[in-house]
């Protein structure tokens, strides 16, 4: 009889996108075609094989915080499915609501070759911690992200703040080589009252645009715009220098 065999996962992301799953399995593995078991999800470490990852994803660091110096961990409780798909289930830890928003926007876009119990492929949860780090500007290709020096807080629309709603709206924008946001529109299709005040605030930021390898580019980017009902509003943009260097 073989001996049980033995497993070691690490998951290991920062806000540059890198993602690692480092999976080692003693004395032989599962392989080959497997039918589906959509039954009740498995914890993770109970499988026979661990999820593997097809596709991962960094997040969009906020770019208030990052403006502001501010750092901080997400930890994301999340389920990949007997088909692959990632499903967030809850956030926690963070900075706040942008914070824990852009975590569970990128691990919800993984993609993976689900976990494998009796030679079936199953739910599997997991908890994932997302790394947001100021020294993660640039990547390994020498890509250096638009920094903001200038950011418009977005108009909470009254009605809707009374009422208590929250909202997300991703913004698609362009950063020009002289640091100037061009909104392209919005993903999906938010409440309007919400998308024009999104659009609006965007609009008025101010970057050091992006380079790559030394260069001023354009850069198109995608930020999630959090409306939190009962978060106070910073009244005044924050402005950040540009680095000497």
């Amino acid at each position: 009889m073989l001996p049980p065999r033995l497993r070691f996962h690490s998951l290991i992301l920062n806000s540059r996108g890198a993602a690692y799953l480092l999976l080692a399995l003693m004395f032989g593995a599962v392989s080959g075609a497997c039918a589906t078991n959509p039954g009740k999800p498995v914890p993770h470490g109970k499988e026979d094989q661990a999820p593997v990852p097809i596709y991962q994803c960094g997040p969009v660091y906020p770019f208030d915080m990052r403006a502001r110096g501010i750092t901080g961990v997400v930890k994301v409780y999340f389920e990949v499915d007997a088909l692959g798909n990632s499903h967030v289930l809850k956030t926690w830890g963070g900075a706040g609501p942008s914070m824990s928003q852009a975590a569970a926007d990128a691990v919800a876009k993984w993609r993976f070759k689900p976990g494998i119990l009796h030679g079936e492929a199953v739910a599997t949860r997991m908890i994932v911690p997302i790394n947001f780090s100021l020294s993660s500007s640039m990547d390994r290709s020498g890509k250096q992200v638009p920094i903001p020096l200038v950011q418009q807080q977005p108009v909470f629309p009254i009605e809707k703040r009374l009422r208590g709603v929250r909202a997300v709206v991703r913004v698609v924008f362009v950063v020009d080589v002289n640091g100037r946001c061009i909104v392209q529109g919005v993903e999906g299709r938010p409440d309007p009252l919400f998308a024009t005040a999104a659009i609006e605030a965007v609009s008025k930021w101010k970057f050091q645009p992006g380079s790559i390898a030394g260069r001023q580019v354009a850069m198109r980017l995608v930020v999630p715009v959090v409306f939190e009902p009962n978060r106070d509003r910073i009244a005044k943009p924050a402005k950040v220098a540009p680095p000497t260097s």
